[in-house]
C-alpha cells in the first residue's frame, strides 16, 4: 500500500455477505479502486460454520447494536493509525451485509 500520511483518505467501513467474513474486501474493492482510500472489513455476528470462517449478520435488535459498535470501533483503530477524512467514511456492504449496513445508517446517520 502506498500510504501519504498527509493525505486524508476516504474510509470504506465493509460488510461482508452471508457466508463470507471480514476478508471479502480484499476481493471486492480492487474492482471499485486500488488506490487513494482505506478500507476496513467487519466480521458478522454468527457462525455459520464450524471452523469459524463463514459469518452472517443476525437481525436481532442486540446484533444490529454489536455491529454498530464493532463499526465505531473499526473506525476508532483505523483514524488511530492512518489519515482519515472523518467526512468521507462510507459504510457499505453486499447482500446481507448491505441490509445491515442500511439498519446502522437508519438508525444512526452519522
Amino acid at each position: 500500500m502506498h500510504y501519504e500520511s498527509n493525505y486524508q483518505y476516504p474510509l470504506i467501513v465493509w460488510l461482508h455477505s452471508d457466508g463470507f467474513n471480514e476478508n471479502q474486501i480484499d476481493h471486492v474493492m480492487p474492482h471499485v479502486s486500488t488506490r487513494n482510500y482505506l478500507a476496513t472489513g467487519i466480521r458478522g455476528t454468527r457462525a455459520i460454520d464450524s471452523v469459524g470462517h463463514q459469518f452472517e449478520w443476525h437481525n436481532s435488535a442486540a446484533a444490529i447494536d454489536a455491529t454498530h459498535e464493532k463499526v465505531l470501533c473499526a473506525i476508532d483503530e483505523v483514524s488511530d493509525r492512518y489519515s482519515i477524512h472523518t467526512s468521507r467514511i462510507v459504510l457499505a456492504g453486499y447482500r446481507s451485509g448491505g441490509t445491515m449496513a442500511m439498519r446502522i445508517a437508519l438508525r444512526d446517520p452519522m
